[in-house]
């Protein structure tokens, strides 16, 4: 394998990633445009990068790496063991080594339990972070995560496995946000929306359901708790669902 050489002045003085280490890199939600010059950068020098399956080419396109598929979509997910054992291997093979996430590698990326293993491992590991999905979602719908006017927090919250994931603490999550946003929460969107109706989340929640966030395919769909379930099974996946205040149409500019 040979790397890039990093030939572009607006990169100089990047740190190097040098032979037998791991970078893992935020790739962002989808646009391009969206990617950080850190990002460019590692890719620029990378011998191999193990890429996840929400990758678009033309980020893929920016190294001349072997590129090594590492997908993370249901159905056809790589073992997590496999994907960290293929990172370390490669590293004690003295390659310079990128894993490529979408979004941001600590959100919702395994990206902590990537790097623990790397350093259990003794191998060099460095986190280049990435837009993650919610902030590019909501700024290309216009959609506000914080407001100063009614709207001082926000909850991430991973919806797989969301009914054994969080338990007791349902209550706690569905009344004191304001602002919920779900990752990974179509499938289970049934189940996650009558919970917070259970604990007493107002039906006239404004939601968004946001497809294919940052991409020209991206489709915003604004309904409201009570009345959801008809625009669910409409919902095409990957998706972020944003529920709460400021998430309404009208708020946003003319």
């Amino acid at each position: 394998m040979k790397s890039v050489v990093l030939d572009d002045p607006l990169l100089s003085g990047f740190p190097t990633l040098f032979p037998g280490h791991v970078w893992l890199v935020g790739a962002g939600p989808g646009d391009v445009g969206l990617l950080t010059l850190h990002a460019l950068s590692a890719l620029r020098q990378a011998d191999v990068v193990y890429y996840d399956g929400l990758i678009p080419q033309d980020i893929l396109s920016l190294t001349s790496a072997t590129l090594m598929y590492a997908g993370k979509k249901a159905g056809e997910s790589c073992r997590q063991d496999r994907i960290t054992q293929d990172l370390i291997d490669a590293a004690r093979a003295g390659h310079r080594v990128v894993r490529l996430k979408g979004g941001d590698p600590l959100i919702f990326g395994r990206g902590g339990e990537e790097m623990r293993a790397l350093h259990a491992a003794g191998i060099p590991c460095r986190i280049i972070p990435g837009v993650t999905a919610a902030q590019g979602a909501a700024a290309y719908s216009q959609i506000p995560l914080t407001h100063r006017d009614y709207n001082s927090a926000v909850t991430f919250l991973s919806g797989h496995q969301a009914e054994t994931l969080y338990g007791e603490a349902w209550h706690d999550i569905g009344l004191r946000s304001p602002l919920l946003v779900l990752y990974m929460g179509l499938k289970n969107f049934d189940k996650i929306r009558l919970r917070l109706l259970e604990v007493g989340r107002c039906p006239s929640q404004p939601v968004a359901f946001i497809s294919a966030a940052t991409t020209p395919h991206q489709e915003t769909v604004f309904t409201t708790l009570g009345e959801s379930l008809s625009v669910w099974p409409t919902i095409t996946s990957p998706a972020i669902i944003m529920i709460g205040q400021g998430v309404e149409p009208a708020i946003r500019p003319r």
